[in-house]
């Protein structure tokens, strides 16, 4: 059984790597706050992937 620091982590980088795909499909049509937005969900998820792989 995967445990839930484990298992956390597996959802986080999920997240980042939808966020990411957010950028390449959509950086052209979103406005400025959107992107700023964006950005500071995608510092908090790898902030916390960061604390995670410690």
């Amino acid at each position: 059984m995967i445990n839930t620091r484990q298992q956390r982590l597996e959802d986080l980088l999920e997240e980042l790597s939808i966020i990411r795909s957010f950028y390449e499909r959509f950086w052209s049509d979103m406005s400025e706050q959107q992107l700023d937005y964006l950005a500071d969900i995608e510092y908090r998820v790898v902030k916390e992937i960061r604390v995670l792989e410690k």
